[in-house]
């Protein structure tokens, strides 16, 4: 039995001491590194990288900016949290409102 625990306390320290060397050389790469691996299209749920504009699988918008003071938005925000700025009118009645002003 001691020697049960001998070896399988041997082998743990043997892995962390590889995992270290491996992570210090540059030849690890844990998938919680990679950009894409938590980010997910809110519409039909495929894996996506997190500086993606629109989804490649579905056409899903996923990042817009404000037309007025160009700040980033989420697409299902109605107005911008920075400027008040209508995000659900379109383009072309923003342009008339900001000409009145």
């Amino acid at each position: 039995m001691m020697l049960l625990f001998l070896v399988l306390g041997a082998w743990l320290i043997w892995r962390v001491m590889e995992d270290n060397a491996a992570r210090t050389s540059g030849g690890y790469h844990h998938p919680r590194n990679w950009p894409w691996e938590n980010a997910r299209c809110q519409h039909c749920g495929a894996t996506i990288q997190e500086n993606f504009q629109i989804c490649p699988h579905c056409g899903q918008t996923l990042r817009r900016t404000c037309p007025k003071c160009g700040q980033p938005v989420s697409p299902d925000w109605r107005y911008c949290p920075s400027c008040s700025t209508d995000l659900s009118a379109p383009p072309n009645a923003q342009q008339s409102l900001a000409r009145k002003e």
